[in-house]
């Protein structure tokens, strides 16, 4: 499953049981940042995560599983990368995966969760204060995610109080509404060991499309060059093949104005100043 790209890998990325890449592989692709995608038995590994700097868990489930990361066992292997002054970072279930403790979770920070994972909470864009302090604001792709106390330590960027996304028709039967949001933490940091936990709510790898945008986006591809498997895997990432090749031609399908939005700037600051910067962008 090990996949590098553009030299030496430093960025982690998981791709297993709880959490899916694809999005984030595509994010740092149009970005030019090496990576390397690990699953749930490399975690086993004896070297494992010796040339990373950097650990993304993504959007995906956490669920009860004896062969998630590699069990106990792998679990204390990504705790011990961390501690030993790795960057993690957790967007929705991969914030989950470090706030829970074992045997889910990997209990790398502690935070007040205001509503519990369970149902559906709300989907939508939901507008972002940039970080940076600028007061700009931003809309990032929420589904999910963990809904944190305004009173949490570590904040790194709040949600808005006014919502421009309000009326979002992927709410119905939501426990919350965008306005439930206003001033909560969208991503915070704490340190654990030697190293950074970043959990994120929201999904800055989505960038301004948001899952609607992608599944558009992926369909209309798939439909062109992999008609049968887009009829296989309806609403779906691209896989196998397909996956392959939508990754290596991505500078063709119209991304570059992400890597400039506000969203993946946000993800690349996030991952920290570990990586050079590149050269040019795709």
């Amino acid at each position: 499953m090990n996949r590098q790209r553009n030299g030496s890998a430093t960025i982690g990325v998981y791709d297993g049981e709880y959490c899916g890449s694809f999005h984030i592989e595509l994010a740092l692709t149009c970005m030019r940042l090496p990576y390397e995608v690990f699953g749930d038995e490399d975690v086993l590994g004896s070297r494992f995560g010796e040339a990373f700097s950097v650990l993304i868990f993504g959007a995906g489930h956490v669920f009860d599983s004896p062969t998630a990361l590699g069990g106990a066992v792998g679990k204390q292997r990504i705790g011990d990368l961390v501690g030993e002054g790795r960057n993690y970072i957790g967007i929705c279930a991969g914030a989950y995966l470090a706030l829970l403790d074992g045997p889910k979770g990997l209990a790398l920070a502690r935070h007040e969760l205001y509503h519990p994972q369970a149902g559906n909470i709300f989907q939508g864009f939901l507008s972002v204060e940039h970080p940076d302090g600028s007061g700009r604001e931003f809309p990032l792709w929420y589904q999910n995610g963990p809904v944190l106390s305004r009173a949490t330590h570590g904040v790194v960027a709040r949600f808005s109080t006014k919502q421009a996304h309000e009326a979002d028709t992927c709410s119905k039967g939501a426990s919350l509404t965008a306005s439930d949001f206003s001033d909560r933490p969208a991503a915070v940091a704490t340190e654990y060991g030697n190293g950074r936990c970043v959990l994120l709510s929201a999904h800055p790898e989505l960038g301004a499309l948001g899952i609607p945008g992608y599944i558009s986006l992926t369909e209309h591809w798939m439909q062109e060059n992999f008609p049968e498997e887009r009829q296989a895997h309806p609403n779906r990432v691209p896989v196998g093949r397909s996956r392959r090749c939508f990754l290596d031609n991505v500078g063709e399908l119209g991304l570059s104005a992400q890597v400039r939005g506000p969203q993946w700037s946000m993800l690349r600051e996030l991952i920290g100043g570990a990586l050079e910067e590149p050269d040019e962008t795709i």
